[in-house]
């Protein structure tokens, strides 16, 4: 256990949790909605701290990220608990189950770090769980990480308040942004409030700070794919003018009576992203499909061919169009042994 972040006393020994917006004032002996934050005699305890249910190593494009260091295996780890509650979450066994009945190990900052180089990741990646959840250890491995010239992808629901964010925001190299969709679908589906106001800062901060982004979006047949909702989400995307990856939603936990989204659907919700101003729009769940590929903006040339989670082919030179010379957002050198480059 350990002494949380982002912690405001208040009368009778209660305590204002600042991690995220929700903000739980937390009675003593209680906990908070994440049921990671325990007021022990008027202190904020992260109860999770070091706590890990899952190590793994995989592409970046399973995060997913698609223009950040492409093709590079990163050393993938996930906490216990969440700050929302999704009906529709696939981690639902390590995120909507009481932490103390979740099987964890316990690894040391520098036992991740030495794990990550050993196994030649380009870096860490914090997932599967709502990483803000255990940002104290996390903002731990991530400065060991940076120390050993390795990177970190924060992957959040964007909840983090933005006191906290900036606690970490020195060590963060890439963020993938879960969006959910409608205030309505928040409050129906996610068991939370959309604040549109702090999405909106939180995106600003994390570009501000040059730290990569793209933002994620789970396709919910007759849940959030309608044009509303696919509204919201295109503006906050053409403001941050970043990467859009809309992923096949797979039935889960309490709504696994549902089907997954057609072909068809995925590639209206695509359309509608390229035909609003969305430069660079992806669909993902989905093994090979031409809407996984990267084409320039600018003459439509195809630039990057994807099946699975792996990049098969790459034109891309120089981070620029090799037809019309436009300039191609992508952070970091990608990995292109054994791919087609022609």
């Amino acid at each position: 256990m350990q002494e949380a972040w982002c912690q405001e006393k208040l009368t009778d020994k209660k305590v204002r949790c600042g991690l995220c917006i929700i903000g739980c004032a937390v009675p003593e002996g209680g906990q908070g909605l994440c049921r990671t934050r325990a007021n022990q005699d008027g202190r904020l305890i992260n109860t999770v701290y070091g706590r890990l249910s899952s190590f793994s190593t995989d592409f970046v494009e399973k995060v997913p990220l698609y223009h950040f260091y492409p093709n590079h295996r990163f050393l993938t780890i996930g906490g216990v608990g969440c700050n929302l509650h999704c009906r529709f979450c696939l981690t639902w066994n390590i995120t909507q189950t009481d932490p103390d009945e979740i099987e964890t190990d316990s690894l040391s900052p520098e036992q991740l770090v030495n794990a990550a180089a050993g196994l030649r990741c380009r870096g860490i990646a914090y997932t599967h769980s709502e990483p803000t959840l255990n940002i104290e250890f996390y903002s731990e491995v991530m400065e060991r990480a940076h120390k050993a010239g390795l990177v970190n992808v924060f992957a959040t629901n964007g909840f983090i308040s933005l006191d906290a964010f900036e606690r970490i925001s020195g060590f963060v190299d890439a963020v993938a942004l879960t969006f959910k969709g409608s205030p309505r679908f928040y409050g129906r589906v996610c068991g939370a409030a959309y604040d549109r106001e702090h999405f909106t800062s939180l995106v600003e901060a994390i570009r501000g700070k040059g730290i990569h982004l793209e933002v994620v979006y789970v396709l919910i047949p007759g849940e959030n794919d309608d044009d509303e909702s696919l509204h919201e989400l295109i503006e906050l995307v053409k403001k941050a003018r970043v990467p859009l990856i809309f992923l096949r939603f797979f039935p889960s936990y309490k709504m696994d009576g549902l089907e997954s989204p057609s072909e068809e659907s995925l590639e209206h919700a695509l359309n509608l992203a390229y035909a609003s101003g969305v430069e660079y729009a992806y669909m993902e769940n989905i093994f090979e499909h031409p809407g996984k590929n990267t084409y320039c903006p600018g003459c439509k040339t195809t630039l990057i061919e994807r099946e699975g989670y792996g990049i098969v082919s790459w034109r891309i030179k120089d981070k620029r169009c090799p037809e019309c010379g436009m300039e191609i957002p992508i952070t970091g050198e990608p990995l292109l042994k054994t791919l087609s480059t022609g």
